[in-house]
């Protein structure tokens, strides 16, 4: 009981500090250099903070690509930042559509073939996209949780493909490190306390440990909230990972964006919004603290990597779950990279596909 109510006081205390976070000292228009050159990818760059992304990077000279599911509202997407961007540059804007489901396997696959076919170095990834609180009943194209499928499984395999991009070795003179950011949530606290690991491979498909014998936790399920912040954990996970794999050539880092009015609340309860409303910031304070991960020169070197941000571009000491800290984290980050492996795996079994991670 006395540990329950620890975690609380402790969610509760981070909450509140990155709710209300101080005034941001990283400002996109000072501190992001000149971008010529650079290549960036962002995952569900259509809309909210991913889209603001997607202006910042262009704005600033970069060649992006947008992935997202619908092509109908990448079009639409990239209208809107063609429009806005006209009356600031006289170039046009650099900006090229790839279609990308994170929730199929055989898509990020197509998708990961295609993009290398187009280019050979990617400067910086940004994990955006993202589900919460879905109806349970959806899944994967592969069966998984679509909370875990989606956040985690999707973008983890996508590193793990585009790996020969990310590692090929910038020749620029201004010798930046490649990075992925992994857009984590604060929501990543709401994995309940007593799940002593960060990562539960059994919480990621339907069945007794997920769904219990209904829909939430009086009824032995983890809840659709728990779920949610399983996934946030493993993008944390994730980042501890793929900067363990990639060592000194890439920068890996995971952030909490903000508590930010986005799409991502669209199947949240309507009632939860009264509450964040007031408090919530557009979308452009979002983007804030990956923008200083992707392109600021503080976070350019190896000791930013595999660390985990706040808002606004903050790094506080004890906001990261303890799960998810240090040689317990880092082993349940291993745990995590050999479930995505056997996942593809049979994907490749049972589909004929072929992955390379």
């Amino acid at each position: 009981m006395w540990y329950i109510l620890s975690w609380a006081v402790w969610v509760l205390r981070h909450a509140f500090d990155q709710t209300f976070a101080p005034a941001p000292r990283f400002n996109v228009d000072d501190d992001i250099p000149d971008l010529t050159g650079k290549v960036v990818l962002v995952t569900g760059g259509n809309t909210g903070i991913g889209y603001e992304i997607c202006l910042t990077s262009l704005r600033k000279g970069a060649k992006v690509y947008m992935a997202c599911r619908s092509e109908e509202k990448a079009r639409e997407a990239i209208h809107r930042l063609r429009e806005t961007l006209s009356t600031t540059t006289t170039s046009d804007i650099n900006i090229t559509y790839l279609p990308l489901d994170l929730s199929s396997l055989s898509s990020i696959h197509t998708f990961a073939a295609q993009f290398l076919e187009k280019e050979e170095r990617l400067d910086v990834l940004f994990c955006n996209a993202g589900v919460m609180i879905p109806d349970r009943r959806e899944i994967t194209k592969e069966g998984y949780d679509m909370q875990f499928g989606v956040n985690v499984l999707g973008h983890h395999v996508l590193v793990g493909l585009l790996k020969p991009a990310l590692t090929k070795i910038n020749t620029s003179e201004s010798n930046d490190k490649n990075r992925i950011i992994f857009l984590s949530s604060i929501g990543h606290t709401l994995f309940p306390p007593w799940y002593t690991q960060a990562f539960v491979p059994s919480l990621t498909v339907p069945g007794p440990a997920r769904d219990g014998f209904g829909s939430g936790w009086p009824t032995g399920g983890i809840g659709l909230w728990g779920l949610y912040g399983h996934s946030k954990m493993g993008n944390i996970l994730s980042a501890r990972w793929f900067q363990k794999e990639l060592g000194d050539s890439v920068v890996v880092t995971a952030c909490h964006p903000g508590l930010i009015s986005t799409e991502l609340y669209r199947t949240t309860p309507s009632f939860l919004t009264l509450f964040t409303s007031p408090v919530s910031k557009p979308p452009s304070y979002g983007a804030l603290t990956p923008l200083y991960l992707g392109f600021s020169p503080e976070t350019s070197t190896s000791a930013s990597g595999g660390r985990y941000y706040v808002p606004w571009a903050r790094e506080v000491p004890g906001s990261l779950d303890v799960r998810a800290r240090g040689e317990e984290g880092m082993r349940q980050a291993e745990v995590l990279d050999r479930w995505v492996r056997e996942c593809v795996r049979k994907w490749e079994a049972e589909s004929g596909g072929r992955g390379n991670l």
